[in-house]
This record gives C-alpha cells, sequence and structure tokens, in this order.
C-alpha cells in the first residue's frame, strides 16, 4: 500500500468511528480486507492498493454518484461507487450506504 493509500485508509477508519457507535454496524472482513456491516451484510470498505473508498449503494445511488471524475462503477450491475475523495465525501457516502434499503433514512 503506498503512502496515500494508507493515508485514505486512516481518514476512512477514524471517520467510521461514529458510525461504529450504532450497535448495528459493525467492523468485520470481506474477502480478507477490512470492511463496515450493517446488520451483517457489507456497506463499506476502502480498497487498499489506491485508497479509493467502496461503498454498496441503492442503484439509484450509483447512478446519481458516478461521473468521470470521482466514481466507477463495478461488479457486473452490482450497486457499488468506488472513489477517491476524502473526509466529509467519505462520511457521506458512508452514511448513504448505511441508508440503504431495508434501513430507515437518518
Amino acid at each position: 500500500m503506498n503512502a496515500e493509500a494508507s493515508e485514505r485508509e486512516a481518514l476512512f477508519w477514524e471517520s467510521a468511528e461514529d458510525s461504529c457507535a450504532d450497535p448495528a454496524v459493525t467492523r468485520s472482513t470481506m474477502m480478507g480486507f477490512p470492511c463496515l456491516r450493517i446488520n451483517g451484510g457489507f456497506f463499506a470498505r476502502v480498497e487498499p492498493g489506491t485508497g479509493y473508498l467502496i461503498v454498496k449503494l441503492p442503484a439509484h445511488r450509483v447512478t446519481e454518484s458516478v461521473n468521470p471524475d470521482i466514481g466507477i462503477r463495478f461488479a457486473l450491475g452490482r450497486c457499488g461507487n468506488g472513489e477517491g475523495t476524502r473526509g466529509e465525501q467519505y462520511r457521506g457516502r458512508r452514511r448513504q450506504a448505511s441508508n440503504a434499503p431495508g434501513r430507515p433514512l437518518k
């Protein structure tokens, strides 16, 4: 992992502290990498090689969020958004993911 990716991952976990206060949110792993889960389902992690934020979003949010400057669609049509943004955008995307279908918006 390069220095910038490490910095982004540290920022992700620092900004995740407020989400982890919710008992439904847990730190876990997915495919051997640290992630956040809500009610057992994956919703956010940082890609270790780049430090890009990966979040699970409803399809309509992917369409709204993905643009050539900050996001990419991935995973064979699954909802997803990989982005290399920082700070509040990390927190905002993580909050959106935690409010995915089946969970009321805060």
